[in-house]
């Protein structure tokens, strides 16, 4: 019965309503600030200075993003529009290169709005599975888009495989690349939201909770697929 007890407290939904309330107006803020006072130029230097970062030191980097010790909320932005544009373009090189395909502006949307739903998705569950001591709602988002930074790379690759493929069949070769890249992704996610909601020092609960909330967000990923409202990116 104790135990029984235990897991239900380790897997139960605990929202303050006023405080999501007031971090997600705190969020859209700062979104609206980033894009209002961000050089975007200069900002896209220093996340190719981050990208070269993570690279090289990716625990270690998202560790010292979800601890808070470093805000990188900015670089998560544009790493952000960075998915969505490559998203777009992947969607578009595919039209130019096979004639078969036909522009849908419904395949559009969808391809527009599916990178925003997939990391809504990871935050979503982290937030309401991380118990009572949850961090910032743009912690959360800045974990979960950085640790998905190989879907961006995975959206390159395809596009240059869309195209080097439509001269010489070498698509396995790009397919064993992203499949690695996509394992990799979710290696990455799990370490971040185990970070993000670590609270009492039990590794082996929090690995546990990690892989229940990224279990959780797949099938509502999936789900969303099944309905027509997201796109597989």
């Amino acid at each position: 019965m104790g135990e029984n007890n235990n897991n239900e407290k380790e897997f139960s939904v605990d929202i303050d309503k006023e405080a999501l309330k007031n971090q997600t107006k705190d969020t859209v803020n700062q979104v609206k600030e980033t894009f209002k006072n961000t050089d975007f130029k200069k900002e896209a230097t220093a996340t190719k200075g981050f990208l070269l970062e993570l690279t090289s030191k990716p625990i270690t980097t998202i560790k010292s993003i979800v601890s808070e010790e470093q805000n990188r909320f900015s670089n998560a932005v544009i790493l952000m529009i960075c998915f969505v544009v490559s998203a777009i373009v992947d969607y578009i090189v595919n039209l130019l290169v096979y004639s078969y395909s036909t522009f849908k502006i419904q395949t559009f949307v969808l391809t527009f709005i599916s990178p925003f739903i997939f990391i809504l998705a990871f935050a979503t569950a982290t937030y309401l599975l991380s118990g009572k001591n949850k961090k910032n709602i743009t912690t959360i988002l800045t974990g979960i888009i950085v640790a998905f930074t190989p879907y961006i790379i995975i959206n390159v690759v395809d596009i240059v495989s869309t195209i080097v493929c439509k001269i010489i069949s070498i698509g396995f070769i790009f397919s064993m690349f992203t499949s690695a890249l996509r394992f990799a992704a979710y290696g990455l996610a799990i370490y971040a939201i185990k970070g993000l909601i670590s609270s009492n020092g039990d590794e082996d609960k929090d690995f546990r909770k990690a892989i229940v909330i990224v279990f959780v967000a797949y099938v509502i990923i999936n789900l969303l697929g099944r309905l027509g409202i997201y796109s597989s990116i």
